[in-house]
């Protein structure tokens, strides 16, 4: 009959505290991961906007049907700008507060 291995105690005392620093790290990754996600924010967006000093610069796009539009056919209208994409989760998150705020203001003339 062999001998029972010997534990190496200076081995153990080395490896203890690297485990218990990855699982530290492990706990702490998923805290940041819940706070960073939508879900740890309640959703709560907020569209506040800003006071600026100078106009925007001209604009060009196609809209929707292929026509070309231009910021300075809206003027003297309040226009929103809003770059998104569908498969953007903050994005199609803010939507609904972008609806809100259009309808709080339509009245000042904001198009979206």
């Amino acid at each position: 009959m062999t001998p029972p291995a010997k534990v190496n105690k200076k081995k153990i005392i080395t490896i203890l505290p690297l485990l218990l620093i990855g699982a530290g790290l492990i706990v702490l990754g998923l805290v940041a991961a819940k706070v960073i996600s939508t879900d740890g924010f309640n959703n709560d967006f907020s569209v506040v906007p800003s006071q600026v000093n100078f106009p925007a610069p001209e604009l060009t796009l196609n809209s929707i049907n292929g026509e070309k539009v231009s910021i300075s056919d809206y003027l003297p209208d309040i226009v929103l700008i809003n770059n998104w994409a569908t498969w953007c989760p903050p994005c199609r998150d803010e939507m609904p507060t972008l609806s809100k705020y259009y309808d709080d203001h339509s009245t000042r003339a904001l198009l979206l």
